[in-house]
C-alpha cells in the first residue's frame, strides 16, 4: 500500500498559505476518492482508500516537526519507506513546476530536514511542488506563510490538479513512470 503524506501546518490560519500545498493536495485526493481523514495513533490524521491500495496522511506537528509524525506513521501504520510518498512545497522550485523524485536531500525545506533528521535516510519518494515566483520578497519564512496572490492561484490550482493525477499514477505504476510523465510539466499563467 502506498502512503501519501502531505506536509503543511494545521489550522485555518495556515490553510491557504504556500507552505500548505502538501495538505491541499492530500485534501484534493481525499475529496476525489471520498476518503475521510481521522486521527491516527500519533500526531497525524489519515484515511485509507476503499480499495486498500493507498492511504493519505497529514502531520499535525506543524511543518518544522514533520519528522515526528512521519516516524509515528512508519511505526504505527506499518509502512515501509518505499511505500511512503511525501508531498511538499518547494521554494527552490519555480511556481508552476512539480517534481517527482525517488529520493534526495531536504534543500532549504525545514519540514523535510526534520523528516531526514528523524528517520535517518533520504531514500523515499517525494513530490516537490514549486512555489517560488517573481513576487517573492523579504524573508523566506514570511513568503511561505503568506497566501498565494490572485495571479498565482490559477497556476497553483492547476499544479495541484496535475499533482493529484501524478500521485494516482504513482500509486498504480512506479516512480520512473511518473517522473517521465509529469516532471516536464510547467504550468504558466493562463
Amino acid at each position: 500500500m502506498i502512503y501519501v503524506v502531505g506536509l503543511g501546518n494545521p489550522g485555518n490560519k495556515y490553510r491557504d498559505t504556500r507552505h500548505n500545498v502538501g495538505f491541499r493536495i492530500v485534501d484534493a485526493i481525499a475529496e476525489k476518492s471520498r476518503i475521510s481523514l481521522k486521527s491516527g495513533r500519533g500526531e497525524y490524521v489519515h484515511g485509507q482508500s476503499r480499495s486498500g491500495s493507498f492511504a493519505l496522511a497529514k502531520p499535525m506537528t506543524y511543518m518544522n516537526n514533520s519528522g515526528l509524525a512521519i516516524q509515528q506513521i512508519l511505526q504505527h501504520e506499518n509502512v515501509n519507506l518505499s511505500e511512503l510518498l511525501v508531498v511538499y512545497d518547494d521554494l527552490d522550485l519555480p511556481l508552476g513546476k512539480l517534481r517527482f523524485r525517488p529520493g534526495g536531500g531536504a534543500g532549504t525545506h525545514r519540514g523535510m530536514q526534520s523528516i531526514l533528521g528523524v528517520i535517518g535516510t533520504q531514500d523515499f519518494p517525494r513530490v516537490r511542488i514549486g512555489i517560488n515566483s517573481d513576487l517573492k520578497t523579504g524573508p523566506a519564512e514570511d513568503f511561505v506563510l503568506a497566501p498565494f496572490v490572485r495571479e498565482e492561484k490559477i497556476v497553483i490550482n492547476e499544479v495541484i490538479s496535475r499533482a493529484v493525477d501524478g500521485i494516482m499514477d504513482f500509486i498504480h505504476n512506479d516512480i520512473e513512470f511518473v517522473m517521465n510523465t509529469y516532471n516536464q510539466i510547467e504550468v504558466e499563467n493562463l
